[in-house]
C-alpha cells in the first residue's frame, strides 16, 4: 500500500515508533523506523551530531510520521531534501501525552 518512514523524538530510539509500526504493517503498509544518529547508546553520543545529522536520516517515504522532535525533522526534511519532498505526500506529527519511557533511557 503506502511506504511509512517513522522517526522518534529526541532520546528515543527506532522501538519508540514499535507500536505504531505494528498497527501500520497489519493493515499493509511498509514501514522504515530509523534510530537518529547519536540515539540509542550513550548520552556522550549526542554531542558528536547535530540538526544536520538528523535531518539527513529521515526515511524517502510516502508517509512520515514523527514523534516529537521527530515530527520536526520530518517536516524539515520534506521541505529541504530534494529526495523526500518528491516522495512524500503524507506527514503527520504526533506528541506523546505521557513520558516515553524509551525516551527516558536513551537521555
Amino acid at each position: 500500500m503506502t511506504s511509512v518512514g517513522l522517526v522518534h523524538g529526541l532520546g528515543g530510539t527506532a522501538g519508540t515508533m514499535h507500536r505504531i509500526a505494528e498497527m501500520l504493517t497489519t493493515r499493509g503498509h511498509t514501514c522504515t523506523a530509523v534510530t537518529l544518529p547519536g540515539h540509542g547508546s550513550s548520552p556522550d553520543d549526542l554531542l558528536a551530531v547535530g540538526w544536520s545529522d538528523w535531518v539527513a536520516a529521515v526515511p524517502v517515504a510516502e508517509m512520515l510520521v514523527g514523534q516529537s522532535m521527530g515530527a520536526s525533522l520530518c517536516l524539515a526534511a520534506a521541505s529541504t531534501r530534494e529526495d523526500v519532498r518528491s516522495t512524500v505526500r503524507a506527514g503527520v506529527a504526533i506528541n506523546a501525552p505521557a513520558p516515553d519511557p524509551d525516551a527516558g533511557e536513551g537521555l
